[in-house]
């Protein structure tokens, strides 16, 4: 599963229990579609995607990534990533992912950037 929990009037913290790839296909769209959703509905939006318990992100994670983050840029907001492991840090430094998520080391410092 996963939790999606406001933080602020426009910001949000998604934190998959799960790692985002084909393998969970139906629970990374279930995911996809509730944030865009919620990004829809908010001006300025910010997500915080709290990767604590996500060990591993496929090619159709990143799509799925990249999907998230255009819908955002289009309402002006804001794509930040916490508490990633070396191995998904690696894969947003190889796709230059890292260059429009911007990553920190837990979420508390994510909310510092709100």
């Amino acid at each position: 599963m996963y939790r999606l929990e406001e933080i602020t009037e426009n910001a949000v913290l998604v934190k998959p229990e799960f790692n985002i790839e084909l393998e969970q296909l139906d629970l990374v769209n279930q995911m996809k579609e509730e944030i865009l959703d919620w990004i829809k509905s908010h001006d300025n939006p910010v997500l915080i995607l709290d990767l604590d318990s996500c060990e591993f992100i496929d090619s159709t994670g990143l799509g799925n990534l990249i999907r998230i983050y255009e819908n955002i840029i289009k309402k002006n907001g804001r794509f930040f990533a916490a508490n990633i492991n070396e191995n998904i840090n690696n894969l947003f430094e190889i796709t230059t992912l890292n260059n429009i998520i911007k990553c920190f080391n837990n979420v508390d410092e994510a909310k510092k950037n709100l």
